[in-house]
């Protein structure tokens, strides 16, 4: 170790006693200063102005979006600096021939390597050091600093200046021309960084070549997520470079033949690979998530439903591809690894996942552009031009013929879908379409949970003009309730919608039941097999609409409620007047127990709705979910909406005032709480407004309003949602007048310091 110590500090010597390594210090620390300084003056501007600035650690070092953190601004030039760096490691003693004196003198080229290695890990730390500059200034400036996430990307940070500092090492010992050694280095690092794009369209190569890709690694450490399989990389990298180094100049003292030597960098790499290969393995992968509310590892909800599939065997996901789709770009070969990688935050805490991909081409319900564009074609030989396009071999796909032998895909459309089956239960996860169309994390619960069983079903009672849940016109429910391709209808969600028929009891698997606008009179037993269902404390959902009201008030007299005679109207802005602004009420909002959504659901636009008042008793609690705005009116009477003016007639009693649109009912029947849901319009949750927008009804939202009624319903069952904790690091005590002084003193204070004392001790050692 002595001998590596000297060899060491005779590189230190040398490296700073050369003007390029203060020169590179001192502008890798006005760049991280810079983009220190700039977030500091918006920061400290925002909370002038009162705003809240959530993850200011993350805001200030991790950011690479809206400017970059100090991390990413430093390190997204270290593959410039550090190939010149390292180009004079070797290369001044291959130029000069002191090579020679040194395969001579006692020093092991083992030791020889290490030393200048270790003298670039120095200079690494020294980098370190600026950066820490920033950290110790954070950490005291940012209330509840995020320390643990700051350790996490300076590992991440050494480790990859490690592995530049090895490649350079190594591509020094190749050629006695600085210039050319970190050329050399430079496209190395390009190499590696570009080589998991190559080779993805063939299995056993693509493994290697994303093993071997360094892109993307160093931003987990920054995000402060820990895993092994990453560690393992920068170390082996490193390791492989370091023993290529050794290797060569090993090498240069005898003469064996090329495919002698070739054989041993072949073995190295071979041995270096497999180690990558098996610390990839799910079942061997560790992680650590350093930050504060493990924002990079799923939500202990999440967690808790994967674990429970742990012991129940092993889970096949298989993902059906069709060639015609206009997503299959998202799971062809190419992609594979891509979209392997969405799945590692689940199969972190279930490693037996199998991810399995099935490629097929069929008709879909969008035809290709190249169908369009080339009519003469028949269907195979457009499937031959799209797979040539997309540089994928036909020989992969399976006629429609072959797929519908396997499964049954049609229900799908023949769109990109993933089945999930385990011990013979089987979800689904669909692409919807959306931007972007991606599953969140929320439904990938509801796939893992389906296979757990237990999810609600709504019955939808029809037989009397009911809307129905598979009817797809503007009236129907479909997009609601059945739609593949509505992320946020039921089914997607993790609720079965069934239709029943009131001539038969309601099953006892219906925890929910949906009468929406209803044109006809049920009969009495129809109304008996209601009762027992209410009951026995089954949650009830009941949408009228102004016109039915002598169909639907013999239902609403169960729960002491009638309907007002007429239409709400309100004056108009942009919309018609009898489009109503609906808003919660506080007693509303205290029904959902203060849990929060994900939508900005402040108002519902509630075309054509009836007021709703409480004349009767009953044993549940009432509660006025949604009001009508103060200038709303009821109005009676025929009108015509469109010709207008619509303006209230005190003579036939209509008032400006509020009106309760929405009605919760609540009550316990014995451990649970039953909840029954009475709106005054049935239009809100039709195909045509949730795809309709209202202009000036801010915070308008059906899909949100379907959200939060859904999970009332279910208790909270379904929709699945998960909310990560909030951060504390939200306070700064740097104001926009001490953001100047920060800024003259880091990125010209440092600065100049650093000039001033590396100009000092170059000169004298010119001069001794």
């Amino acid at each position: 170790m002595k001998q590596v110590y000297y060899i060491m500090k005779a590189e230190l010597q040398s490296l700073f006693y050369s003007p390029i390594a203060w020169l590179i210090l001192v502008v890798f620390t006005i760049q991280c200063s810079v983009a220190f300084c700039d977030t500091l003056d918006s920061v400290a501007k925002a909370v002038a102005e009162g705003q809240q600035m959530p993850g200011l650690t993350y805001w200030f070092f991790s950011r690479d979006y809206h400017g970059w953190g100090v991390f990413h601004a430093g390190m997204r030039y270290l593959y410039i600096y550090f190939p010149l760096l390292t180009m004079g490691l070797f290369s001044r003693e291959l130029a000069s021939g002191s090579i020679k004196l040194l395969d001579s003198s006692p020093v092991s080229t083992i030791q020889v390597v290490i030393g200048k290695f270790f003298s670039m890990l120095v200079y690494a730390l020294v980098l370190l050091g600026v950066w820490m500059i920033f950290v110790i200034y954070g950490g005291i400036s940012i209330e509840n600093f995020a320390y643990a996430r700051i350790w996490v990307a300076f590992l991440g940070m050494f480790l990859t200046m490690a592995t530049y500092s090895a490649i350079g090492l190594f591509m020094s010992s190749l050629t006695r021309y600085p210039v050319v050694a970190a050329i050399g280095s430079f496209v190395v690092f390009i190499v590696l960084e570009r080589i998991g794009s190559y080779g993805q369209n063939w299995d056993g190569i693509r493994e290697i070549t994303t093993w071997l890709s360094l892109s993307g690694r160093i931003k987990v450490f920054l995000d402060g997520l820990l895993t092994s399989q990453n560690v393992v990389y920068f170390v082996a990298i490193t390791l492989l470079f370091l023993c290529f180094t050794i290797l060569k100049l090993w090498l240069g003292r005898y003469h064996y033949p090329v495919w002698r030597k070739v054989l041993y960098y072949v073995g190295i790499l071979s041995v270096i690979v497999l180690c990558g290969w098996i610390s990839n393995c799910p079942v061997l992968r560790c992680y650590f998530d350093s930050t504060e509310n493990n924002v990079n590892t799923i939500t202990k909800e999440c967690r808790d439903i994967i674990l429970a599939l742990k012991d129940q065997g092993k889970l096949t996901i298989t993902t059906y591809v069709n060639l015609m789709d206009p997503y299959r770009s998202l799971a062809l070969p190419a992609n594979i690894s891509k979209d392997r990688a969405s799945f590692d935050k689940y199969v972190r805490f279930k490693p037996d996942i199998d991810l399995k991909y099935v490629y097929y081409y069929a008709p879909t319900d969008k035809p290709h552009q190249i169908q369009r564009m080339k009519a003469n074609l028949t269907f195979d030989e457009t499937a031959r031009e799209i797979a040539r396009l997309s540089r994928v071999d036909f020989s992969i796909f399976k006629t429609k013929e072959e797929m519908d032998q396997i499964v049954d895909l049609a229900p799908e459309h023949y769109r990109l879908v993933r089945f999930f089956e385990l011990n013979g239960q089987r979800s689904v996860l669909r692409i919807f379409d959306d931007i972007p169309p991606l599953p969140t994390p929320q439904e990938f619960m509801v796939a893992f949970k389906r296979l757990l069983g237990g999810m609600p079903k709504i019955g939808v009672v029809t037989g009397h003009g009911e809307r129905s849940i598979h009817d797809s016109s503007n009236r129907g429910y479909e997009r609601v309730a059945t739609s593949i391709f509505n992320r946020y209808s039921w089914l997607n969600q993790g609720i079965d919608g069934m239709e029943i028929g009131l001539d038969q009891p309601v099953p006892e698997s219906l925890s929910i039941l949906l009468i929406a606008d209803p044109k006809q009179v049920y009969t009495s037993q129809e109304l008996a097999h209601l009762d027992a269902y209410i009951a026995r404390g089954g949650n009830l959902i009941l949408l009228v609409e102004p016109e039915t009201q002598a169909t639907v008030q013999p239902l609403l007299d169960r729960f002491g409620v009638s309907m007002m005679t007429g239409c709400l109207a309100e004056k108009p802005v942009i919309e018609l007047a009898n489009v109503v602004c609906s808003r919660f009420t506080p007693e509303g909002r205290a029904l959902f127990h203060g849990r929060h959504y994900p939508f900005g659901l402040q108002a519902l636009a509630m075309n054509g709705v009836t007021a709703l008042k409480v004349t009767g008793t009953s044993d549940f609690r009432v509660v006025p979910m949604m009001e009508s705005a103060l200038d709303s009116w009821n109005k009676v009477g025929k009108v015509d909406w469109i010709m207008g003016p619509i303006e209230p007639d005190a003579a036939k009693g209509e008032f400006v005032g509020s009106n309760t649109t929405v009605l919760g009912l609540t009550r316990q029947v014995e451990d649970r709480e039953q909840r029954i849901f009475i709106a005054g319009d049935a239009d809100w949750m039709s195909n045509r407004e949730l795809v309709q927008g209202r202009q000036g009804f801010r915070g308008h939202s059906p899909s949100a309003m379907n959200w939060v009624l859904s999970d009332w319903m279910t208790h909270g069952q379904a929709p699945l949602y998960f909310n990560y904790p909030k951060v504390t690091d939200t306070k700064i005590s740097t104001t926009q007048e001490g953001a100047f002084w920060v800024r003259m003193f880091l990125v010209w204070g440092i600065a100049i310091v650093l000039a001033v004392s590396g100009a000092v001790i170059c000169i004298r050692r010119n001069r001794y």
